[in-house]
């Protein structure tokens, strides 16, 4: 049919032309309008709509097939080229580098979702072909969403996904929804609609979050509390300024500010401190932060250190 000198974006423009009304009708009615059409060169080659597939320079490399909706035979709904390699589907959008971005299931969902506003890139061989090296591709995108139909394959697809790009979100779709093309197009969801579903999915991701780092988090306030248990904040104090005994407290000159009037009171029971000059007061590591200018950790770092040449003095040597 085509001549030799018939480049594949020669072939795409030429299906292009070729796509009948009733094709164009049933791409508006899968949610895709003529726009997109017309931008992706979405064609017919008298048997399947093609799909003309890009790789990240821009050269088309080959085309997938979507089964006609008039086709009753048992064929896949989809199809690539006979030995076309697995392609990512949208890197005219990944290359833009938005700040967020969805990674669909097939190509008309991704379509889709672009009309609706969300960009998309979609894998050609299905989620779970998502190859390792695009990963790198999304690391500067703030936003990285997965959204997947609910069956083996998209689940099997999200952990695949998930282990290449682990900031990535997941947007769970309705269980009567099979795909984001059902959503929109069956279920008569809208633009707004779907962000609820990205911001339910950004909750999730916290309260993942959250619930992974509080092990942490209580481990950090357990080394703290040991800490200030182990060293008494007298004897961090006494190593800045003199103090002496009054009552059940013992006073000196504050080493945070210049104090001439010993406003600075010390509690040896509460182990803690407070001056009535500057205001400041405590316990021993809100003392070092102040006067050392060191964060929360290095106050932590800075309190182990004294502990341990005050408990090994001949070793601290």
């Amino acid at each position: 049919m085509f001549d030799r000198s018939f480049t594949l974006r020669d072939r795409a423009e030429f299906y292009h032309r070729q796509l009948p009304q009733t094709m164009r009708r049933y791409l508006n009615e899968r949610g895709i309008p003529d726009t997109f059409i017309e931008k992706y060169l979405l064609g017919w080659d008298g048997k399947s709509i093609t799909i003309p597939m890009a790789n990240r320079d821009g050269d088309l490399v080959f085309f997938k097939y979507a089964k006609s909706p008039f086709d009753g035979s048992v064929a896949a709904a989809r199809r690539s080229s006979p030995g076309s390699p697995v392609e990512l589907y949208g890197w005219d959008t990944l290359m833009r580098q938005p700040a967020r971005i969805v990674i669909a299931g097939s190509e008309f969902d991704r379509l889709v979702l672009e009309a609706h506003g969300f960009p998309a890139v979609a894998s050609t061989a299905g989620a779970e072909s998502f190859e390792e090296e695009w990963a790198r591709h999304f690391e500067a995108i703030e936003h990285v969403y997965v959204c997947l139909g609910p069956n083996d394959n998209g689940r099997r697809g999200v952990d695949r996904i998930m282990d290449f790009i682990p900031k990535a979100r997941v947007v769970r779709l309705p269980e009567e929804v099979s795909d984001v093309t059902d959503y929109f197009v069956r279920c008569k969801k809208n633009r707004v609609q779907f962000e609820a579903l990205l911001r339910a999915a950004d909750v999730r991701a916290l309260q993942r979050e959250t619930e992974q780092s509080m092990p942490a988090i209580e481990r950090f306030s357990k080394r703290a509390e040991r800490l200030k248990s182990g060293v008494p904040i007298a004897r961090v104090i006494e190593r800045y300024t003199t103090l002496r005994h009054s009552d059940d407290r013992l006073l000196g000159r504050c080493p945070l500010h210049d104090d001439q009037h010993a406003w600075l009171s010390v509690y040896p029971k509460t182990n803690s401190f407070h001056c009535f000059g500057c205001g400041v007061g405590g316990d021993v590591l809100t003392f070092l932060e102040k006067r050392e200018n060191l964060t929360f950790g290095q106050a932590l770092e800075a309190l182990e250190k004294i502990r341990y040449s005050n408990e090994y003095p001949n070793d601290a040597q």
